[in-house]
């Protein structure tokens, strides 16, 4: 039967708590539960998702690209529906668009699929008082890619604006518990000019949107990432356990603890990543100029989403830190000056979803002994926070520390 823009022919309702088909008086009081409206095919005509018996979302298909009179079409039949539960003010209505009504230039791989849904929320006048449903500003339609195995993954999520422009795109990265088995607890976005604008515009309206703290990684940004990928895609790799004992490469399947170096084709060392509980806990990159540390943990981030490997969900061991280190320099700044002699070391920490958590230089004595740790609240030498002086005793062996705190208001 088809789904035309307007029509709504329901015949039965299916209620499902907790995954299993129940009779409606069988589910607990305030549970989350879902109705299925059928028509007389018993062809799903719209769902509805509850808790406390109140409605907070209405998901249906349409079959033509009036997806806004499908929407209204919804709503008006699960508000007016007989003995129906309260609909929600805040009620999302879902539409799922049909591929050939929404073209689009997002890539899809071969063993990809692909959904694209259409979001609305009710508008209320404040001077009349009448309630209208209206796309939503912020995430007019939604793509959900996902591979096309047994028990369909999450590949990204592209979320455009009411013109059908790109507002970003986020890729989820795939946790890894040796209990649990594999969860999604991360992911990382790209934003375009627009949607940039579009999170301001939330920040603006009172949801929290640190944008001086958010990495922000570009969506059309093919040409950054080749730049940097000599930093991320090393050939050369080795394996060592926590103890620094080599470990085979046809033994490593044994190890859910161990190292991973990689090295460049001059056997220089490239980057190290801490495997945890056979998830990625720590990962370092060396020598990676400053100005393309923002690029490189990007690059860094795709290779991870691309290849599919696990983070760790170790609670003790996974700081889930990306931290990139510039070359050894012996350049002497207003803000970290040197002595003859001294060399300092910058490093910049950043988290899996993008956040950068501090700047550090670490400055080391003629001896290559660190004498002295910085840390800025921004990149480039930016708002020093404090600074870790270190002491030795006579036999140039570490004693104490002192830590002088700045302030950078």
């Amino acid at each position: 039967m088809s789904h035309s823009s307007s029509s709504i022919d329901v015949h039965s309702i299916v209620y499902f708590y907790q995954g299993a088909p129940v009779d409606a008086d069988a589910i607990p009081a305030g549970a989350e539960y879902t109705c299925f409206l059928l028509n007389e095919e018993e062809v799903t005509e719209y769902m509805m998702f509850c808790e406390h018996n109140t409605v907070f979302r209405l998901l249906g298909p349409a079959e033509d690209g009036d997806y806004a009179a499908r929407a209204v079409a919804i709503w008006e039949h699960a508000s007016t529906l007989e003995n129906g539960p309260e609909i929600s003010p805040d009620v999302v209505v879902t539409v799922e668009v049909p591929d050939e009504t929404f073209p689009h230039n997002i890539s899809i791989g071969e063993l990809e699929a692909y959904k694209v849904h259409a979001e609305y929320r009710v508008d209320v006048n404040p001077e009349s008082g009448e309630a209208a449903l209206k796309p939503n500003p912020d995430n007019a339609f939604r793509m959900e890619v996902t591979d096309r195995g047994p028990h369909p993954i999450p590949v990204k999520h592209v979320f455009f604006n009411q013109d059908k422009d790109v507002l970003g795109i986020e890729y989820p990265l795939l946790g890894f518990d040796e209990k649990y088995g594999f969860s999604g607890p991360f992911s990382f976005v790209e934003l375009s000019e627009q949607g940039i604008q579009a999170m301001r515009s939330i920040e603006d309206e009172g949801d929290d949107w640190d944008e001086e703290g958010q990495v922000i990684f570009p969506v059309d940004c093919q040409a950054q990432l080749e730049e940097v990928l000599r930093f991320v895609t090393p050939e050369l790799v080795a394996f060592v356990d926590l103890e620094g004992v080599p470990i085979e490469h046809d033994q490593i399947m044994e190890h859910s603890d161990y190292r991973r170096h990689w090295f460049h084709n001059d056997q220089t060392l490239a980057m190290s990543e801490l495997i945890a509980a056979r998830g990625i806990a720590h990962t370092e990159i060396i020598n990676v100029p400053q100005e393309l540390h923002q690029q490189t943990l990007h690059a860094y981030l795709r290779r991870i989403h691309a290849s599919k490997e696990a983070i760790s969900l170790d609670g003790l061991r996974a700081t889930h830190y990306v931290v990139l280190y510039e070359p050894l320099s012996q350049e002497s700044t207003a803000a970290v000056p040197l002595e003859s002699g001294q060399s300092k070391l910058h490093s910049s920490i950043y988290t899996l979803k993008g956040v950068q958590v501090v700047s550090e230089c670490m400055v080391f004595d003629a001896e290559g002994r660190p004498i002295k740790k910085m840390s800025f609240g921004r990149p480039g030498e930016k708002t020093l926070m404090y600074e870790e002086i270190f002491k030795f005793d006579e036999n140039g062996q570490p004693v104490d520390s002192e830590v002088i705190h700045h302030d950078f208001s």
